[in-house]
C-alpha cells in the first residue's frame, strides 16, 4: 500500500505491506527515493531496540489498530533504529497509557531505508475478541531542514495531519 504525504510537494514514496496471523501483526515499510532524512534517536544513551516515549517527534513508522466497531485503539511506533513503543487509547486521543504488548521486534535494514515491525498483541483485550481489525498506517519523516517534517498516511481525512482520525484506519485484516 502506498502512503500519501500531507504535503503534496513531498518527494519519494513510502510503501507498507501488512500481514496478520492470529494475534500477531507484521508491517513492512519501505522508503523509496526519499532524500535528506534527518535520522536521530530520541534517547541516544538507551540500547538500540529500547521502548522509548515520543518517537513521533523524530522519523518513525506507526500503526493504529482497532477492532471493528470499537472506540478503543492501539498505537505502535517504531524508529529506524529499532526503538519502539505502544500505547492504548480509550477513544479518539482519550485515556492514553502504555500498552502491555507481548513482544515487539523492529528490524531495520542496513541503509535505514526499510523497516519490519512485528508485534504480538495477545495482551490487548479488545483485539483478543475480534476477528476483524481496522488499521491505520502512517509515518513521520524529519528532513535535514529543521523546519520540515512530513506526515504520511494512507489517507488524511482531517484539515491537519491526524493519524488518530478513524477515517484513516483503512486496512481491514
Amino acid at each position: 500500500m502506498l502512503l500519501n504525504s500531507f504535503d503534496p510537494s513531498a518527494s519519494g514514496q513510502i510503501i507498507c505491506e501488512i500481514s496478520r496471523q492470529s494475534q500477531r501483526i507484521q508491517a513492512d515499510f519501505e522508503l523509496r527515493e526519499i532524500q535528506d532524512l534527518f535520522l536521530s534517536r530520541v534517547n541516544a544513551s538507551a540500547p538500540l531496540g529500547s521502548r522509548i516515549d515520543e518517537l513521533w517527534r523524530h522519523t518513525c513508522f506507526e500503526l493504529f489498530i482497532s477492532s471493528s466497531g470499537q472506540e478503543s485503539y492501539l498505537e505502535i511506533n517504531a524508529s529506524p533504529f529499532g526503538d519502539w513503543n505502544a500505547y492504548l487509547f480509550d477513544g479518539y486521543r482519550k485515556g492514553m497509557r502504555t500498552a502491555p504488548v507481548g513482544s515487539v521486534q523492529i528490524e531495520p535494514d542496513a541503509q535505514l531505508s526499510a523497516i519490519t515491525l512485528k508485534a504480538d498483541l495477545n495482551a490487548i483485550p479488545f483485539l483478543q475478541k475480534s476477528e476483524a481489525w481496522e488499521i491505520g498506517i502512517a509515518s513521520v519523516l524529519r528532513r535535514r531542514d529543521p523546519d520540515r517534517t512530513e506526515y504520511w498516511a494512507l489517507a488524511h481525512p482531517a484539515l491537519q495531519p491526524d493519524f488518530h482520525a478513524r477515517g484513516a484506519f483503512l486496512v481491514h485484516v
